[in-house]
This record gives C-alpha cells, structure tokens and sequence, in this order.
C-alpha cells in the first residue's frame, strides 16, 4: 500500500452511507463512520466493530467512530480517517487477491498523537455461513497470547467451524 498510485476518490465522511472492500476471499461491509462487519467468504467472523481511544492525559474515552472526517478510496484500498484534537486514526482496509490461506480481509490502523494512546477494538464474534446455511449460536472467544501480542479464536457449535481474529501487538479485552 505504501506509495499506491493511480485514481483515488477522497470525500468528507457521509454518516450512515455505505462502502465496501471487496475481495476474492473476503469483504468487509459498512458504513463510512466505520461501524463494519467482516467476511472470510462464505463466513461472517465478526459484525458491529466500533473504535475508541485513550489518550494519555486526556480525561475521557473518545468516540472515534463519530470522529469519522474523511474516506479515501483506491482501487486497492480504502481508508477512513478519524479526526480528533488529540488523535488522528486512519484506518486502511483491503482484500489483496494474493492472500495467504484463510486470509479475507485486513484492516491496518495508523495513530498519530503527540501522547500515548491505547486504542480498544470492540466488536459482536458471528461465526455464520451465508444463507442459505444455518449457523449455530453465537461463537465463543478465546485469547490465545503469542508472544507480546495474540488473536481470538472463535469457537462454535458447528464442527470443523472455527474462525481467527488476528491483533498484532493487541492486548486481550
């Protein structure tokens, strides 16, 4: 992604207006403040995901996703950015062609503050095959520490159905 050229659509955040990144083996659908699902086709791994930051001496928790200023998009990726006093968050989005195995789509995160900041990732795990499949109930999450850094394992009552959501240098939540 770095130093992609070519034609690139750039516009102000239009709230409850979607965008989609589309990719052979995966998709992510939602709306531009960044409220999103995830797709590793033909399974929804997780629905609903939001963001928010803590910046080091600021006093409370900012709301990023209505935060959301602009959406750039290019044939290979988009990007939202969120835009506060205090941080600037762009998120990059893509579903490459050339993937490894099992890989549908990817989300890179990029924080700018002059202070520290955590950023928490919140999302809804789904688990469910595409209609016209019937899913099981809600999967349960489990960290599974790597290092300094991690991933959930979703787990279901489907047999040979278990997802991943890969965080790297994430903390469990």
């Amino acid at each position: 992604l770095a130093g992609a050229k070519g034609p690139v659509l750039r516009q102000r955040v239009l709230y409850g207006e979607p965008f989609t990144v589309a990719g052979p083996h995966g998709v992510l659908v939602g709306q531009q403040q960044g409220e999103l699902e995830a797709w590793l086709l033909p399974v929804k791994l997780f629905s609903h995901l939001t963001l928010e930051a803590q910046v080091q001496g600021y006093p409370v928790p900012i709301d990023l996703n209505q935060q959301a200023r602009e959406i750039e998009i290019r044939p290979e990726s988009t990007t939202i950015t969120y835009s506060h006093i205090a941080v600037v968050v762009r998120q990059t989005m893509f579903a490459a062609d050339e993937m490894p195995a099992g890989t549908g789509a990817v989300i890179l995160f990029q924080v700018d503050s002059p202070h520290a900041v955590d950023l928490t990732v919140r999302l809804t795990p789904e688990m469910r095959e595409m209609w016209p499949k019937l899913s099981g109930v809600a999967p349960g999450a489990e960290w599974v520490a790597q290092g300094v850094s991690g991933y959930y394992v979703l787990h279901t009552d489907v047999p040979d159905l278990t997802g991943a959501i890969a965080i790297p240098g994430a903390g469990p939540g």
